[in-house]
């Protein structure tokens, strides 16, 4: 039998070491701050978001979207947007639909109110009935950043569309369900735009997502397949979509969901079991999808209950 060979653990791990790292040793700076040629690691919210939110667990203490109006800003004030807004507009040049959806710069600014009279069993309705239930309205960052150049624009008509794009993916409103809504833009904006472009548009979903994705998957077991999944059907779904992001959706609230994709090109949706991924949700949030939900409820009958004493005082 051939003698067992004794391993200097000490000196393997530094021949490991100088191996992987090619033998480079950080230089030390001359700055006595953090500094990179990275500006997402140079800004200190986006490494506190980024570390945080990929690595704490889904505990039911904060809110799913504690923290997105300081990424938000964080974002814009670190990309150029009026560069992006130029790549926007040379992509327009030999593009008819998007030339003149910039132009037009068209928003709804919707609220729950307006969906209030859509037909029973139409998309509009599909959208009114989760937002009347829980005493919802359209406070997203569409109506609450300016806009003052195409990307601007096109961002915000993004976020503005994107409780529609829940129900046309066929995600539901769940938190897991986010991951269609999201991954969508991947797909379809790497298809359509130039990656680099593509890339600045993706930035803020990229953000968002990712460290649940990462976070989830980390702390939970069950949740890296129930959430891929996800992701795959939505990245697929950009992929073979024609161009919804440039559509007026609010022109088809009143017809069924299934025309509304074929309106707007929106191929390869799933209608999940809206119950099943709540309970799934529930399970990797702790409980989590149960508080948001019982909470808006509760935020819901205070103010009804509000609105109605005033109209009583009023009389």
């Amino acid at each position: 039998m051939a003698e067992q060979k004794i391993i200097d653990l000490e000196k393997n791990r530094a021949i490991y070491e100088d191996y992987m790292n090619d033998g480079y040793k950080l230089a030390l700076s001359n700055s006595s701050m953090l500094t990179s040629s990275s500006p997402w690691l140079n800004d200190y919210r986006i490494r506190e978001w980024t570390v945080r939110e990929c690595l704490r667990r889904n505990g039911p203490d904060l809110p799913s979207t504690f923290g997105i109006p300081e990424l938000n800003r964080a974002v814009e004030e670190n990309q150029d947007t009026n560069a992006i807004s130029d790549q926007l507009a040379k992509a327009a040049q030999d593009w008819p639909e998007l030339a003149s959806f910039l132009d037009e710069r068209y928003m709804s600014y919707w609220t729950t109110a307006d969906l209030k009279d859509c037909p029973e069993g139409s998309f509009g309705h599909m959208v009114f009935r989760h937002y009347d239930k829980y005493g919802y309205d359209n406070t997203m960052s569409s109506i609450a950043f300016p806009i003052r150049n195409h990307y601007e624009y096109f961002r915000r008509r993004k976020v503005e569309i994107h409780d529609f794009m829940h129900i046309l993916t066929g995600a539901g409103f769940d938190y897991i369900g986010e991951a269609m809504p999201n991954m969508i833009h991947f797909g379809s904006f790497y298809k359509y735009f130039d990656a680099d472009l593509a890339k600045d548009l993706c930035t803020n979903n990229m953000l968002l997502w990712f460290p649940f994705f990462l976070r989830s998957s980390l702390n939970y077991g069950p949740a890296f397949p129930w959430i891929w999944d996800l992701m795959e059907k939505g990245h697929a779904i950009g992929r073979n979509s024609g161009p919804y992001f440039l559509k007026k959706i609010e022109d088809y609230l009143h017809l069924p969901v299934k025309e509304v994709r074929e309106k707007l090109e929106i191929r390869g949706a799933y209608d999940l079991d809206f119950e099943e991924w709540k309970r799934r949700s529930d399970l990797i949030m702790e409980g989590g999808q149960t508080k948001t939900e019982k909470m808006a409820l509760e935020r819901r009958d205070r103010a009804r209950e509000m609105e109605k004493s005033l109209t009583t005082a009023a009389e």
